[in-house]
């Protein structure tokens, strides 16, 4: 992706609400709004699990991603869903 953050190289780093929100606006303006839409619904739907408020990126790890996926599950969801034969799941996070 043109301009995208690399996260080793931020001496600040933002909160994932807050880099997802830069990575939707940037996919926006190339033009790719299918995979800005579903970075803003990852955002919200990660950000409602969190009770609304942020989390730092480095604070994220795998006991955190396999709670929000049993999350998902419990509300009738999922993680990773198919849509038109490609796999689609929660953005790479570089850290």
């Amino acid at each position: 992706m043109k301009g995208s953050i690399d996260m080793r190289k931020q001496k600040n780093l933002p909160g994932f609400g807050a880099y997802m929100l830069r990575l939707s606006t940037e996919l926006e303006r190339e033009g790719r709004l299918g995979t800005s839409r579903t970075y803003v619904k990852t955002r919200r739907s990660f950000l409602t699990y969190l009770g609304g408020g942020d989390i730092p990126i480095k604070k994220i790890d795998a006991r955190l991603i396999e709670d929000y996926n049993r999350y998902l599950r419990e509300n009738g969801l999922m993680l990773i869903t198919r849509q038109r034969n490609r796999k689609i799941t929660l953005p790479s996070l570089i850290l």
